[in-house]
């Protein structure tokens, strides 16, 4: 624990990227997700979602979020129509000033239509609860207050309903009997309403330090040498004069 709360505090010193300390965010995207629990899930299955994000400083944000995703098993057929409402907190490191990783944690209240025809089991369900987290990476390779985002979530889910099936196993994060599934994503986020910081100067090493300040030196010493010798060319042309 002490060498992870180590790790944490070199990351968040260890960069100066130029990003916000306030601001809002719009983005959305598109989700790939897969059952993780009682039911081995199809490989190909998709969604879409939306979210707000408040910032309130260079390091932490909040974000409300709204997805949908299609779920299917493939050891046992079986659907699952999701909709998902979110509420998260972020945190962000500086690594590089176009790369910006992140974590998360959170939880969701989700409404979930389940279909297992070979059982005649098909039931709509809401008010079911997960436990999410999640870690990805703004990039920002796009035009001002645009940035690109990956993330990867994994949600557990308080009961053993999700799937339409219940069976022993699964459990996700917290093991038991509970159902979970696991997100990839990528989309943009877009951001406005801004308080900018900018990026701190890099201090120069010791030793290149030391010799600009020899040369800063030295230049203002030829310079005083050079106005001393005008200084007594002036005051010998007087002398001349009288």
């Amino acid at each position: 624990m002490k060498k992870l709360l180590m790790l944490l505090l070199v990351l968040t010193a260890s960069g100066f990227s130029q990003y916000h300390d306030q601001g809002w965010g719009l983005g959305f995207g598109l989700n790939s997700v897969r059952y993780t629990g009682d039911v081995v899930g199809e490989d190909l299955n998709f969604g879409g979602n939306l979210y707000v994000q408040r910032d309130l400083s260079q390091n932490s944000g909040f974000r409300f979020r709204l997805d949908y995703n299609h779920f299917t098993g493939n050891s046992i057929k079986t659907t699952t129509e999701h909709f998902n409402i979110s509420l998260g907190y972020i945190f962000r490191f500086f690594l590089e000033d176009n790369i910006k990783p992140y974590i998360g944690t959170g939880f969701s209240m989700m409404y979930a239509k389940k279909d297992v025809p070979s059982i005649k089991y098909n039931k709509s369900n809401f008010g079911e609860i997960s436990a999410d987290i999640f870690f990805g990476a703004y990039f920002d390779w796009l035009p001002e207050n645009w940035m690109l985002k990956g993330e990867f979530s994994n949600h557990t889910i308080s009961t053993d309903a999700f799937d339409g099936v219940s069976a022993m196993g699964g459990g996700g994060l917290f093991g038991g009997g509970l159902d979970s599934y696991i997100q990839f994503e990528a989309g943009v986020i877009y951001f406005w309403d801004r308080t900018v910081k900018e990026k701190a100067p890099e201090a120069l090493p010791a030793g290149l330090s030391d010799a600009n300040e020899e040369a800063k030196q030295k230049n203002i010493e030829a310079k005083l040498k050079t106005i001393d010798a005008k200084l007594d060319k002036v005051l010998s042309e007087i002398e001349k004069i009288k």
